[in-house]
């Protein structure tokens, strides 16, 4: 009796190690190459959704440098404030230039970085996924409208909305991406400005509790 015991809890073990062996082969595996290979495809259009928002914000910050004024760039309410005293003083730049860079974000860059990864969605970790939900879409009631000024240029609390739904939306997907280990922190690269200057990571994941480094007086 003792024996029979003995021979079917090693003939149950020798099963389960051989479920385990089997599942790794075939189910985690292949999982894992699909998983690997579809963020290396899809790289460029991640890039461009973590970029959209700060690459739209660095014009406040870039102002806000020069003119030694205070911007919270955690703070909707203190963009929002900023793009009113800018506009009052510089008023052309919220023109055609700056509504032609908001309709192609919003009308091309947008839309076809999430198209191209909705055919994805099944192979992204379920928070990128999740993130990915969460960006302003062409259809529905989080649509994204650059209406433009009988001058052709935008009114700044337009500009603020898109940009700021732009970057929160940056804001959930970048560490969702960090935390699967799907890129590095090198994914998130840009350049803006004349001469080009690099976007910061910082406006998408805060330095430190207690930051200060969203007071615009100093780069932010």
């Amino acid at each position: 009796m003792h024996m029979r015991v003995r021979e079917f809890v090693r003939n149950l073990a020798y099963a389960l190690v051989g479920a385990v062996v089997f599942h790794w082969l075939v189910v985690e595996l292949p999982d894992r190459r699909r998983r690997r290979a579809t963020y290396a495809f899809n790289e460029m259009a991640f890039q461009i959704l973590l970029i959209s928002g700060p690459g739209l914000l660095f014009q406040y910050q870039h102002a806000a440098k020069l003119l030694g004024a205070k911007l919270d760039i955690w703070d909707e309410a203190s963009v929002s404030d900023f793009a009113l005293k800018l506009h009052a003083l510089q008023p052309a730049i919220f023109g055609p230039d700056r509504a032609g860079l908001l309709q192609t974000t919003v009308d091309l860059g947008i839309p076809r970085a999430l198209a191209q990864l909705s055919r994805s969605a099944a192979y992204l970790d379920p928070d990128v996924a999740h993130a990915l939900s969460q960006f302003p879409m062409q259809e529905g009631i989080t649509t994204l409208q650059v209406r433009t000024t009988p001058t052709g240029g935008v009114a700044p609390n337009q500009d603020v909305h898109i940009t700021w739904s732009l970057l929160e939306a940056a804001r959930r997907l970048y560490p969702a991406l960090l935390a699967a280990e799907a890129y590095g922190p090198e994914v998130f690269q840009g350049f803006v400005g004349d001469p080009p200057q690099p976007l910061d990571s910082n406006v998408l994941i805060p330095a430190a509790p207690g930051r200060s480094d969203g007071d615009s007086t100093v780069a932010s």
